[in-house]
């Protein structure tokens, strides 16, 4: 059975940690949707001035680009990105409805503390407050994955539960 997964939850939640464990635990490439950000679109975030729309289906072109590329390989991935837009992921799930689409989720105060201990992309409290207000709760199908607990153990066991390990 092939494991094309996409991760998304916000920030701080544990994306990337639960990225690094399927790609070290069940040897799954891993793609950060961050590595195809429009170079004005970072410049905008690090400082901290308004994405425009333009940037942001720019970023959104992007991404499915990346994904249609790593699905015509036809082989496993996981794919990680934040994914805030509610119709952003509804566009992704119809158009490839076989897709595991994984939330990430942790409690507000351990997102928060784990974000401001971030050595790359830290942008701020007040940053991270006003993001996660953007979010949307989805309307596809999910597979919600906590990430309340410290260390891998917890991940991994409801990992192998979605693999039927």
């Amino acid at each position: 059975m092939k494991k094309f997964l996409i991760i998304f939850g916000l920030p701080g939640a544990g994306k990337s940690y639960v990225g690094e464990i399927l790609k070290n635990h069940y040897h799954l490439p891993l793609y950060d949707g961050d590595d195809e950000l429009p170079r004005e679109m970072k410049k905008a975030l690090f400082n901290k001035t308004r994405v425009k729309e333009k940037m942001r289906r720019k970023f959104f072109e992007a991404l499915m680009t990346k994904i249609e590329e790593l699905l015509s390989a036809k082989k496993d991935f996981v794919f990680m990105q934040t994914f805030l837009k509610d119709h952003l992921r509804r566009k992704i799930y119809h158009q490839y409805p076989f897709l595991k689409f994984l939330q990430i989720e942790a409690e507000d105060v351990l997102r928060e503390k784990r974000y401001v201990s971030r050595q790359d992309f830290n942008l701020g409290l007040s940053y991270l407050r006003q993001t996660c207000a953007l979010f949307e709760k989805p309307t596809i199908p999910v597979i919600k994955i906590d990430n309340n607990t410290e260390g891998p153990d917890n991940l991994i066991k409801q990992l192998n539960t979605i693999f039927g390990i």
